[in-house]
């Protein structure tokens, strides 16, 4: 009884076991649902925090402003800011209409300015005065912003005079020309600045005299730095980010405004980026030296670059953090043009079930390494579409073949070609064996048919040839069956007359007998 009993509770048993692992089965999914909801949630109050986001303490070394040299901020003054009000740029650009002249660069950064008239007509000597050193006016930047109250301040014979210092010094007046083009306030500063900054970039940052001067031509802005507060800068930039000397070099020379930032404000960067990356807070440190952009760029247009590429791709901004996690310069592209890149990657994909289970299956990072390529490169998908190779189980994942170098690619799709003109040598040959298969069993069916047809002819003649053998063989049967019972009808005569003689001869024997006796 109690086996039975057992044996009876024993699928009850079992039974209750599964549904208390599918209970801890929904009650994990459940728990990871709601996880991820808190996340997104906390992230999603991270992010509108960041787009507000405001510095504490200085930013920049000078009060003057970031964007132009610093032998400009340093000789900032309050005289200067304060020789004209940030209002519209009609006066300006009636300057540039008059000239004739398309710009020739422009500033983002700075705002329009109304010239009083004392500072239209500077503007209108020292143009002239540039005409006819350089031969060229003056940029459009030049009239207005911060710019156009620095060189207002300036006499034009003192202008000519320093441009013709400046062709001298640099021995080109190309080269000055350019200069000039690039950053108007170098009117404003003798040329033996240029000098120190040069000799400062050859020390501090270890590039050839050669290499200095085109490097100075790319970033005016270090104009005004000698070598003992480059390296100040640099280790400032060196400390604020927890990294060597080496790579606080490089990552200057990469992006020299952030020698503009002080250690504290780099700091507070810093800190905002963890938050807006938070996969990458681990390695921060490493993310920014390969992607310097993270911390030159404000906060909140890392935050705004991130909001635009959730909303073009459609995904949450979670997500869309830990795609620009993985795959940084990701937000310095397009957000419409990811957007067509996705579509067009989800159409090439579409050639293959098992290239659909990759691109589903695959991580935020690897999309985002995808989306980042060439649209030529996604033209590899199609490529080996083409050659009959969609979704072999011999090429690696989508991410691969869309990574990888063009060397590395062309070898894939030569052993992809390679293997489709096998298959195709291999259908052909079994195509060609089938027919010949085909073409021998034919002759043979002929020839079975023609040796059936002949041994019809043959067996009606010899059944024609048997009709008339037993045709024959039946007249001399029946002759003979004629003459042999002719025959036994003349034995049977001669038997009875020769027992008829018998019976005459025994009574003729008897008689005699009797006669005898």
């Amino acid at each position: 009884a109690a086996t039975a009993d057992a044996a009876l509770r024993r699928p009850l048993r079992l039974l209750s076991l599964r549904q208390q692992q599918q209970q801890r089965e929904q009650a994990r999914q459940e728990a990871i649902s709601k996880l991820r909801e808190k996340t997104e949630t906390d992230y999603q109050q991270q992010l509108n925090q960041l787009l507000n986001w405001q510095g504490t303490g200085p930013r920049a070394y000078t009060t003057g402003p970031s964007h132009l040299p610093v032998a400009v901020q340093h000789n900032w003054t309050s005289s200067t800011a304060a020789s004209y009000s940030n209002s519209s740029s009609t006066q300006a650009q009636s300057i540039a209409a008059a000239e004739g002249k398309q710009s020739v660069s422009s500033d983002a950064d700075v705002a329009p300015t109304q010239l009083t008239s004392e500072a239209l007509g500077a503007l209108q000597d020292i143009n002239e005065v540039f005409k006819q050193q350089l031969g060229q006016p003056l940029p459009q930047k030049a009239l207005r912003g911060e710019r156009s109250g620095f060189l207002s301040c300036l006499a034009a014979p003192a202008v000519a005079e320093r441009i013709r210092s400046w062709v001298a010094c640099c021995s080109s007046s190309s080269y000055v020309a350019q200069l000039m083009l690039r950053e108007p306030c170098l009117l404003g500063i003798e040329p033996q600045v240029l000098l120190n900054t040069l000799e400062g970039l050859n020390q501090g940052l270890g590039l050839t005299p050669q290499e200095c001067v085109a490097y100075v031509l790319r970033h005016v802005v270090l104009i005004g730095l000698d070598a003992e507060e480059l390296r100040f800068r640099v280790e400032g930039v060196q400390n604020a980010l927890g990294i060597e000397w080496e790579e606080a070099v490089k990552l200057a020379s990469a992006s020299p405004g952030l020698l503009m930032l002080t250690p504290g404000h780099l700091q507070e960067r810093m800190a905002a980026v963890a938050q807006l990356l938070p996969d990458r807070a681990p390695r921060l440190a490493r993310a920014v030296c390969s992607s310097p952009f993270l911390i030159s760029k404000s906060p909140r247009a890392l935050a705004r670059a991130i909001q635009n590429l959730a909303a073009a791709l459609d995904i949450s901004p979670w997500a869309a953090a830990r795609m620009a996690s993985g795959q940084p310069s990701i937000l310095n592209s397009n957000a419409e043009q990811l957007k067509h890149r996705l579509q067009r990657l989800q159409t090439l994909a579409s050639a293959s079930r098992r290239w659909q289970r990759q691109l589903a299956a695959m991580n935020p990072a690897a999309l985002a390494r995808c989306l980042v390529c060439p649209d030529t490169t996604l033209d590899r998908l199609a490529l080996l579409t083409d050659a009959g190779a969609a979704g072999s189980s011999k090429l690696p994942l989508i991410q691969l073949i869309l990574t990888r170098p063009a060397v590395y690619f062309e070898e894939l799709l030569d052993d992809a070609k390679a293997r489709q003109q096998q298959r195709s040598q291999e259908v052909a040959g079994a195509a060609e064996a089938t027919g010949s298969k085909g073409s021998v069993a034919g002759q043979q069916l002929r020839d079975v048919s023609g040796a059936s047809s002949e041994s019809s002819s043959s067996s009606k003649s010899a059944a024609q040839h048997r009709s008339r053998v037993n045709s024959l063989n039946g007249n001399n049967r029946s002759s003979r069956n004629t003459g042999a019972m002719a025959t036994k009808d003349n034995l049977k005569d001669r038997v009875k007359a020769a027992l008829a003689a018998l019976k005459i001869n025994g009574q003729q024997s008897v008689a005699t007998a009797k006669a005898r006796g």
